[in-house]
C-alpha cells in the first residue's frame, strides 16, 4: 500500500463511519485484530461498529474535511489532521440533543497490514467537544492548553 492508497481507503472509510454503512466499514477492517487502545477482548471491527452508531446518532449530518495527510511507509501509518463538522441532532450517549453545529478538531493515526485497518488511535478533545456543545465552560488554562500544544505540532510540523 503506498499513501494515495491509504488515502482513497480512509476517505471511504471515514465515509461509510459516519453513515453507519456496517458493511462497508467491515471491508476496510482486519477482523482478526483486538482495538488495543481498547480493551483487548474487543475485536477492532466491533468497537467501530459500536462508536459508528454512536457518532452517527449523534452527528447524523457529520462531515469530516481532511487537512493534512503524513505517510509512514515503515510503519504503514498514516497521520491524519482533520475537522468533523455537524449538528448534534441525536443523543451522543447520555447527553441530550443540543442542535447546535460544532467544528471540532480531529487527528487519527492510522495502521495498516494488507490494505486492511489494524489499529487506529483517534486524537480528540472531549473538553473542545463538550464546550462546543455548551456542556462546560472552558477556562481560559484550557484554551491556553490547546494553543500550547497546537503551536508544539506545528513546530514540529506535524501540522500547518
Amino acid at each position: 500500500m503506498n499513501k494515495q492508497e491509504a488515502i482513497q481507503l480512509i476517505k471511504e472509510f471515514i465515509t461509510a463511519y459516519l453513515l453507519h454503512q456496517i458493511d462497508k466499514i467491515d471491508k476496510f477492517v482486519d477482523h482478526t485484530v483486538s482495538a488495543h487502545n481498547l480493551r483487548d477482548h474487543v475485536r477492532l471491527i466491533d468497537e467501530f461498529r459500536f462508536a459508528s452508531r454512536y457518532w452517527s446518532t449523534a452527528f447524523p449530518d457529520a462531515t469530516v474535511d481532511f487537512h493534512q495527510f503524513l505517510w509512514d511507509p515503515e510503519e504503514a501509518s498514516l497521520f491524519i489532521l482533520a475537522s468533523l463538522t455537524g449538528t448534534q441532532s441525536g443523543w451522543l450517549g447520555d447527553m441530550y440533543p443540543t442542535n447546535k453545529q460544532i467544528t471540532l478538531r480531529i487527528q487519527w493515526i492510522i495502521w495498516f497490514s494488507d490494505d486492511k485497518i489494524v489499529r487506529f488511535l483517534p486524537i480528540l478533545s472531549f473538553m473542545e467537544l463538550l464546550a462546543s456543545l455548551g456542556h462546560i465552560e472552558v477556562s481560559n488554562i484550557v484554551e491556553s492548553v490547546i494553543k500550547s500544544y497546537l503551536k508544539e505540532l506545528q513546530k514540529e510540523g506535524m501540522i500547518e
